[in-house]
């Protein structure tokens, strides 16, 4: 293995924070086409911790990756499946 590489953790760490981004506000948006849906959203410092942490986690996984588009496109799916994962526990814990 080579020396932690910042830049690469950075790199993925944005994607992957984008991901979960993108995970968790789209159904918002499609849910407030129709005004009679009710719309349920975390509170912003829970959304905020949530990309946070899911981002860390996927940056250490993926830095050792290079910084091309398609690791790019792959560090973006990981957040979407960091953020399937955690709106499954918080959806679990409402019930």
């Amino acid at each position: 293995m080579s020396d932690f590489d910042f830049k690469g953790f950075l790199f993925h760490w944005i994607f992957v924070a984008i991901g979960i981004f993108l995970y968790m506000v789209m159904p918002i948006l499609i849910s407030w086409t129709n005004p009679n849906n009710t719309v349920f959203f975390l509170r912003w410092w829970v959304f905020l911790i949530i990309a946070l942490l899911g981002a860390l986690v996927g940056g250490g996984l993926n830095w050792s990756l290079p910084r091309t588009p398609p690791m790019m496109l792959n560090s973006i799916c990981f957040g979407f499946a960091c953020g399937s994962v955690v709106a499954s526990i918080v959806q679990t814990a409402h019930a």
